[in-house]
């Protein structure tokens, strides 16, 4: 999940006309995209304002077609997080990029962070030639 960096203005520049300035406080600036789709965490206070804020995020990140909404903390065997669909294409399969490389992921039906590309490819840089790494529940199998 690469953290999301805001383009043609901020997310709450977007929304300062939606939002009463005690909302845009509380307002989470942080999300996840993973290929192209963008899962943002909304306070309880502003489960309202939802639509407008994935809609706001839809036209700051132009490569962004789908927005989720987290619903559940990381949780259980498979390690898997609610999510709900919010706005733009509705789908939670997407082809996430990393360093080069391809994965194919359905962010419902398998864990997938990209705030850990950073430790792919540390680990992935220790790999010795003919070494063999095995990488036991990785969810969608992260390391080459």
């Amino acid at each position: 999940m690469t953290q999301g960096s805001l383009m043609k203005g901020s997310l709450r520049t977007h929304l300062k006309d939606k939002l009463e300035p005690n909302e845009l406080r509380l307002l989470y600036t942080s999300y996840d995209i993973v290929g192209d789709i963008a899962i943002i965490q909304v306070p309880e206070t502003l489960k309202l304002r939802t639509q407008a804020i994935a809609k706001a995020l839809l036209q700051t990140q132009k490569h962004v077609k789908s927005v989720l909404r987290q619903i559940s903390p990381v949780a259980g065997d498979f390690r898997l997080r609610g999510l709900e669909w919010i706005a733009g294409e509705k789908k939670t399969e997407t082809v996430y990029k990393e360093f080069g490389c391809l994965f194919k992921v359905d962010l419902v039906r398998c864990y997938f962070s990209p705030r850990l590309s950073y430790e792919r490819m540390r680990i992935t840089k220790l790999i010795q030639p003919n070494e063999v790494i095995v990488n036991m529940f990785a969810g969608v199998g992260c390391y080459l």
